[in-house]
């Protein structure tokens, strides 16, 4: 329940920022701990807090349909790009690209650990796991 009350909160300061300074639609947020905390866009930004969403940076990865974010550590995270599934060693400052489908596009993902990890995406109309 607490977690819910987290989220809530987080979402309406993204929603309340981002209003003030120009429209972006949120696709996903991943809470790492109370003060660690990324969103995404479908626009290809990344917002990220340190102090529990009082203060938000943005890095524009230039990704075009940016869906889903994970962070296994502060540094190592995962970011999905439509078709694309990016990884960071520096806490999202910079990404590398790790996997590219040309028929795959890509939702959602989640990583168990840094290098076991989930993805929902389609393939041929149909949904799979990969």
């Amino acid at each position: 329940m607490f977690r819910k009350i987290i989220y809530i909160i987080l979402l309406l300061n993204l929603q309340g920022f981002s209003q003030k300074n120009y429209y972006d639609a949120y696709t996903d947020i991943f809470v790492y701990d109370s003060e660690l905390v990324w969103a995404v866009t479908f626009n290809g930004n990344i917002w990220k807090t340190t102090n529990a969403g009082l203060n938000w940076m943005v890095h524009n990865v230039n990704f075009d349909s940016v869906f889903s974010i994970h962070f296994t550590k502060p540094t190592d995270g995962w970011l999905l790009s439509a078709n694309k599934i990016h990884k960071s060693n520096d806490g999202g400052q910079n990404w590398t690209m790790s996997f590219e489908s040309d028929s795959i596009l890509f939702r959602d993902l989640l990583f168990v650990t840094d290098s076991i990890g989930f993805a929902l995406g389609s393939h041929q109309e149909r949904s799979k796991i990969y």
